[in-house]
């Protein structure tokens, strides 16, 4: 029985008189789950609560009774960290047997939404992963039995072993990688779990240099080119006598047969790349004059 819980209302017919009420006598209170609004006066079908009974009864009975808002309610119910759990491999045998395909299927059954389980018992944790962490736990696709592992926990090939394997693909772009890790190319073997489906984020430090080196085409991104010194690039553009700006966007485009492909360390977007660095002008770059880009 919890210790008599004393405070002096604010009325008191009596001045400085406590009233005094038990434990036993504290858990007659209305038994619900909207302790809160209780408290509040919100629940005008209730009477009023007593002053001598704790709007905070958790920190009131504190080692002296206190068991749980279930236990105050009269409800049973016992706070997710309260509770004692099964064994992880008991739990996990369980879960094995419900046949659930995923996290998003774990959590439809957590609340009661697959109609064709079985409920889940109280002694199963919906937040496994807080509940066993140490003790057995690897991952959903362990939990559910469905072997999938997340991609952070899984273990990839190193960098120039995975790099030889999609070079044999012949890929030819980073949209054909996509698509490849999506499995929209019957016609290409299906990609391995060792094989990370974002290279770039697993492989950072580790040899990555861009896709025209994952792919094994050799294109590499604008923002990974090295471009030649502004004056070497534009004396080489003014060799090839364009005019204007429009004549230099289809250059770009490998428009002109008569003429000599861009090299890849001249930049399409001149402008970009030698700001503040000798750019003066789309006339000035293609060495005819003023003219604005």
């Amino acid at each position: 029985m919890f210790p008599l819980f004393q405070r002096i209302p604010p009325y008191s017919a009596v001045p400085n008189q406590p009233i005094e009420i038990s434990y036993s006598e504290v858990k007659k209170a209305p038994a619900n789950t909207e302790w809160r609004q209780y408290c509040k006066g919100e629940l005008t079908d209730k009477p009023l609560k007593p002053d001598s009974i704790p709007a905070d009864p958790n920190q009131v009975y504190k080692g002296r009774g206190w068991e749980g808002v279930g236990d105050w309610l009269g409800t049973g119910t016992v706070a997710p960290f309260n509770r004692k759990y099964r064994p992880f491999a008991k739990a996990r045998t369980f879960v094995h047997e419900l046949n659930l395909k995923s996290r998003a299927e774990w959590s439809q059954y957590c609340k009661g939404e697959l109609t064709d389980k079985p409920p889940k018992p109280d002694d199963i944790p919906a937040g496994p992963v807080q509940v066993y962490k140490g003790q057995g736990w690897e991952g959903v696709g362990d939990w559910l039995g469905t072997g999938t592992v997340a991609p952070f926990n899984r273990k990839y090939l190193p960098f120039a072993e995975a790099r030889t394997f999609v070079h044999e693909l012949s890929l030819k772009s980073k949209e054909e990688w996509s698509q490849y890790c999506k499995g929209e190319m019957s016609d290409e073997p299906p990609k391995p779990e060792d094989i990370p489906a974002t290279p770039k984020r697993t492989y950072k430090d580790k040899g990555w240099s861009g896709f025209g080196d994952w792919l094994g085409t050799g294109t590499v991104a604008p923002q990974d080119r090295k471009y030649l010194p502004f004056d070497k690039a534009r004396d080489i553009v003014h060799i090839l006598n364009l005019k204007n700006s429009t004549e230099w966007r289809r250059y770009c485009k490998g428009e002109f047969p008569d003429k000599p492909p861009k090299p890849e360390d001249i930049p399409a977007r001149p402008h970009r790349t030698y700001k503040n660095k000798g750019w003066a002008g789309i006339g000035d770059w293609l060495g005819v004059g003023l003219l604005s880009l």
